[in-house]
């Protein structure tokens, strides 16, 4: 501890290493006390905070009771720990010990605020809490008993406006970002444990919020059952007989088809595979909202470029950007691979690129 005393005749007292929040304003100045705030003494005698028993504060289980002795010569022991709502404070800094027999009032101990690397100043009306070459927060001295007071909210007040996001939100984002798996076999690896680092996602919330896939999955619905495997109908024999005998006709008229098959083996080494993901629940702050995937079996490499939209134009920029890519590394793929769904000027596209077969 280091005292002065300066030309206006102020003492300032610094005590090092300290953690607060008093008299803060939140914009209940002018409402009806309502509790929401803790009023500490600041003390400097004091090892740890000591606060009375409320029941606006959550009490923690205590595992290692506290015991004081008063000036009295009794002894008194603390019933639970809490942790106030000290900013910038760390947990060594901000942990209150709470007495059901404290009677004088809640007290803020400057040692252990010092021991969390504050610098606590004390001038003639007021006790400044600095940490880092900052005011933090202050508090103000009471005219009646002379005793520097302390304030802190009982819960947090948010400095930031966090827009709400559904919880339905949530669980269609974890969707699409696993490439819109099938809901059963999704439901089967949750259980399982694969998803266990992902917040708030479980089986019976995907079932809830998801009731059927909104868009074309990887397998599709492997759970359920084609219609008409089974007639629930008496076999009629006349009609039966009937079929038999229009099966064993002659065929009037043939169709011949002539299938040829590329051989991708071929160009293993040299081949590009491309697709499109689904719609993403939510759009990015740049706008984007698509992913367009490139996979190159030359380098073993996966190219991603993000989309506004799935038009054409799009699509296009996106493959001429990850072209350029691979033309620089000198990689000049011979088979392109591809879904059914290209449009006829991204088709065009790729035929103007030098490759040997497109499928």
């Amino acid at each position: 501890m280091v005292s002065s005393r300066n030309n206006n005749n102020k003492i300032g007292v610094k005590y090092s290493n300290t953690n607060y929040m008093n008299n803060i304003h939140y914009g209940h100045q002018n409402q009806t006390p309502r509790h929401d705030s803790i009023e500490c003494i600041v003390d400097s005698g004091c090892t740890k905070h000591y606060l009375k028993s409320h029941e606006n504060i959550h009490q923690n289980e205590n595992q290692n009771p506290l015991h004081v002795m008063l000036p009295n010569g009794h002894t008194m022991t603390s019933t639970a720990t809490t942790a106030l709502q000290i900013h910038s404070a760390t947990t060594k800094g901000n942990q209150a010990h709470i007495f059901q027999d404290l009677a004088s009032g809640n007290i803020l101990s400057v040692g252990q605020l010092c021991d969390d690397d504050y610098e606590v100043t004390f001038t003639k009306n007021k006790v400044l809490f600095d940490k880092d070459n900052d005011i933090k927060f202050s508090g103000q001295r009471n005219p009646i008993n002379g005793m520097w007071m302390a304030k802190f909210p009982i819960k947090h007040q948010v400095n930031v406006i966090i827009p709400y996001k559904p919880m339905q939100d949530a669980i269609k984002f974890m969707h699409a970002a696993c490439f819109s798996p099938c809901i059963s076999t999704w439901c089967n690896a949750i259980r399982q444990g694969y998803f266990s680092t992902w917040p708030g996602l479980t089986a019976a919330k995907v079932t809830q919020y998801i009731k059927q896939n909104p868009e074309a999955t990887v397998k599709g619905h492997l759970t359920r059952e084609r219609k008409n495997m089974r007639s629930t109908r008496s076999p009629n024999l006349l009609s039966m007989s009937n079929q038999i005998s229009e099966m064993q006709k002659p065929e009037i008229n043939e169709a011949y088809i002539k299938i040829e098959f590329a051989n991708p083996a071929k160009w293993k080494d040299r081949a590009v595979y491309s697709d499109l993901t689904g719609r993403f629940p939510q759009r990015s702050n740049r706008g984007n909202q698509y992913i367009f995937l490139l996979y190159d079996t030359t380098s073993n490499h996966i190219f991603v470029e993000p989309l506004k939209d799935r038009t054409s134009k799009q699509i296009q920029t996106a493959y001429k950007a990850i072209l350029a890519h691979l033309h620089k590394a000198g990689i000049k793929p011979k088979i392109h691979i591809l879904d059914n769904e290209a449009s006829k000027e991204y088709a065009t596209l790729i035929e103007q690129v030098p490759y040997a077969q497109t499928i």
